[in-house]
């Protein structure tokens, strides 16, 4: 029978962005995208409703900025299993910990997320919806 569940197997990716460090990535399970998916989804609906009462400013920017947060949050904690990376204090980066995301170097962050992107076909997911709309 074929196998169905997410494969475990973990992917090295050597940085571009900062030479000499690397991540190993997994994949996401299909759960896992599914909960990424409806935060995304709670902090939309949340967005669209706008303000309730008079003279109360639409915060739909903040919104879509913790959306974007909330969902790197999950990639990393769910996606990273190793990496090098470390502070300005030779710490190693805990990707638990928004604190320690938030600090990264944003071309690094870029490339991480992107890797991780390709990984779970995010990009390619949007894509495809988009296209079956026109």
């Amino acid at each position: 029978m074929p196998r169905a569940t997410v494969v475990t197997e973990t992917v090295r990716h050597e940085l571009k962005s900062c030479p000499g460090a690397y991540v190993v990535l997994r994949p996401m399970s299909y759960g896992t995208k599914l909960g990424r998916s409806d935060q995304a989804m709670k902090m939309t609906l949340k967005s669209e409703s706008g303000p309730r009462r008079r003279g109360q400013a639409a915060s739909s920017e903040t919104e879509i900025s913790m959306l974007q947060k909330a969902a790197t949050q999950i990639d990393f904690q769910h996606c990273i299993v190793d990496h090098n990376l470390e502070d300005e204090n030779e710490r190693k980066l805990d990707f638990r910990s928004f604190s320690d995301i938030d600090s990264l170097d944003p071309r690094i962050g870029e490339e991480i997320s992107s890797l991780i992107d390709e990984m779970n076909n995010f990009a390619s997911e949007e894509e495809v919806g988009n296209s079956s709309e026109r």
